[in-house]
């Protein structure tokens, strides 16, 4: 294609299309924001030292944030004419081509040539649409806007690109907190733009990416040859600080994209280059324009660099820092709730009883109970657990804490929690039993009592209800921590759908076995749609704290996702642990219950921000 800047300030055929307006609304922003240069010098040397690990200030130590990053996005389609107003399957279609490439998992990386593939960077960055809106009730993490605007095409004399889409004012959409969110607006930007983003240090209400409703995704309304989704990609990457791989010089060969591993390169690559393309003396292998920061042809660009992924991640750590969660380093509540000191009788669960959209907090008294029944008692969530919405017996007897574990699922699809007691032992059917009494009853009646495919089981198991399969029933996570054939940490999946009697994965994971140091939980935690393993170390750590270890699903819980410290200090069998979206951002928050011995003689509850 022909010289992109120039296309900014006119004089280019109308046949032209620009790629990305994302240079000239940085240019335009230098000019007319005061603030705004000031910002990006900050970030950039922030950026810079960070990635070299030197330090930025006397006496303090930064370093780059490790681990996997969850993002959630809000897609604004903002829609003149019914094809604009795309679909949800568009919309997903997108999605999974951003995970793909941003985890180096895109099936076209085996087009790289050899010569490049060590260059090649993971990002560990997974997007999602976000599950909830910015007063933290659900959603589907798309908002739909009509509008009287034909095509938002206008560009100032500056280049500046067409930002009416992103203002309810002006025909378009508000964004959704930049902090919080990826916005992405998707709209009819005319004929002859792809798409733009803004970098990190601009207004938190224009922050976000812009893309063509005629390449976002893969179906629908995109269009070939842009119908491969890496427009977004190459757009997301410039929302995280990565610039185009010639550096925006034109073809001088001065300019630079700050990353060292991206060989310099004379402007921007055409549609279909033949390897090696040499500009700039960058002989034998010549220019990268696999890259997803080139303007090579769309299919074509399949990897990021190592450099860029730093980059990606220096942001994350700075300018961007709110996306990556505090893996745990924050309290957002401590309390003690309108519950007594407890002890082993009691079992702890987190899940939203009354679908006011908070986790609730749910105490599982299994014996020396008033009904001679194992009971439950539900506090709100909502009132910071000082208040109780449920008290009472259920249909099963008093049970023992060696002999039963218990968990919280939806299993017959009527909306309501029902309580699914797990017999480990005792049984009579030599094998773990599950019997679940229905939430619509108030625990009162079974719906369903079973032995299952696994023998009897002991304290060397731990078990968990989650989805591993598409099917319409939960399963049972059958986790057993020590005395395995493995020498691991073992995950056992029961099928929901066969009762429970059809194993659907039976693995050893890539943690050691475990011991009663360690508590287990089920979460999709890098929003990927498989369950992950989340393993909290309480005490005997290395630096006397509980620790998260989060294995994924994706990997059969080979590979970790997670390794972190957390804000609390060792624990014991004083404490119990869940997980729940407490904040409300669709990340998992770490839920230490302290059942006695407490500041305020009552069972205390602390959140720690996932």
């Amino acid at each position: 294609m022909s010289n992109p800047q120039a296309l900014l300030t006119g004089g280019e055929p109308e046949d032209d299309v620009l790629q990305c307006a994302t240079p000239a609304l940085n240019r335009h922003l230098v000019a007319t924001d005061p603030g705004y240069k000031s910002r990006r010098l900050s970030i950039q040397q922030f950026n810079r030292a960070l990635r070299r690990g030197e330090s930025l200030q006397p006496g303090l130590t930064e370093s780059l944030r490790g681990g996997h990053y969850n993002i959630p996005v809000v897609i604004h389609v903002v829609y003149h004419t019914a094809e604009q107003n795309i679909s949800d399957a568009q919309i997903d279609s997108q999605i999974t081509v951003l995970n793909a490439d941003f985890n180096a998992a895109n099936a076209d990386l085996v087009n790289l040539p050899s010569v490049f593939q060590p260059l090649v960077g993971n990002a560990h960055i997974s997007f999602y649409r976000a599950r909830r809106n910015p007063q933290g009730g659900p959603t589907d993490g798309v908002t739909r806007t009509e509008t009287e605007v034909e095509s938002f095409n206008q560009r100032g004399p500056d280049g500046k690109p067409d930002a009416r889409m992103k203002s309810a004012s002006t025909g378009g959409k508000d964004a959704w907190p930049s902090d919080r969110y990826l916005n992405i607006w998707v709209c009819d930007l005319g004929t002859r733009l792809l798409g733009y983003a803004q970098f990190p240090g601009g207004l938190p209400a224009t922050d976000g990416v812009v893309i063509n409703f005629i390449c976002f995704g893969t179906m629908g309304t995109a269009r070939p040859p842009t119908n491969v989704g890496r427009n977004a990609t190459h757009e997301v990457g410039h929302w995280l600080d990565c610039f185009h791989i010639w550096g925006d010089d034109d073809t001088r060969c001065s300019g630079t994209d700050h990353c060292n591993d991206t060989p310099n390169q004379g402007g921007p690559s055409g549609e279909t280059p033949t390897f090696p393309q040499i500009s700039c003396n960058n002989g034998p292998n010549g220019d990268l324009f696999y890259n997803h920061m080139d303007y090579t042809g769309h299919a074509n660009r399949i990897m990021f660099t190592k450099g860029q992924v730093a980059r990606m991640h220096a942001t994350l750590t700075g300018a961007r820092a709110s996306f990556a969660g505090s893996d745990f380093f924050e309290f957002v509540l401590q309390t003690g709730t309108a519950l007594h000191e407890t002890d082993d009788t009691f079992k702890f669960l987190m899940a939203d009883m009354n679908n006011d959209g908070t986790p609730d907090l749910v105490a599982i008294k299994k014996s020396g109970t008033g009904t001679n029944s194992t009971e439950v008692h539900v506090l709100s969530g909502a009132s910071g657990f000082q208040t109780f919405i449920t008290h009472t017996g259920t249909g099963l007897h008093e049970t023992s804490t060696t002999q039963f574990d218990f968990a919280l699922t939806d299993w017959n699809g009527d909306g309501t929690l029902d309580l699914v007691a797990i017999k480990k032992n005792g049984t009579g059917t030599n094998s773990t039993e599950v019997h679940i009494l229905s939430g619509a009853s108030n625990f009162s009646n079974f719906i369903l009592q079973t032995g299952t495919a696994l023998h009897e089981t002991d304290d060397t198991f731990a078990f968990a209800m989650g989805r591993w399969n598409s099917d319409s029933k939960p399963d049972l996570f059958a986790i057993k921590k020590s005395k395995t054939d493995s020498n691991t940490t073992e995950v056992h999946i029961l099928s929901g759908a066969s009762e429970f009697k059809t194993f659907i994965l039976q693995t050893g994971t890539g943690l050691h076995e475990t011991d009663a140091t360690f508590e287990f939980a089920v979460t999709d935690w890098n929003a990927d749609g498989r369950p992950d393993l989340v393993a909290i170390k309480k005490s005997n750590t290395s630096n006397n704290s509980t620790e998260v270890h989060v294995l994924s699903g994706a990997s059969n819980y080979r590979d970790f996702i997670l390794h972190s410290e957390t804000a609390l200090h060792s624990t014991n069998k004083n404490f119990e642990f869940a997980v729940a979206d407490w904040t409300r951002d669709g990340r998992p928050d770490l839920v230490a219950i302290k059942k006695k011995n407490t500041g305020t003689n009552s069972t205390e509850v602390h959140i720690m921000a996932g």
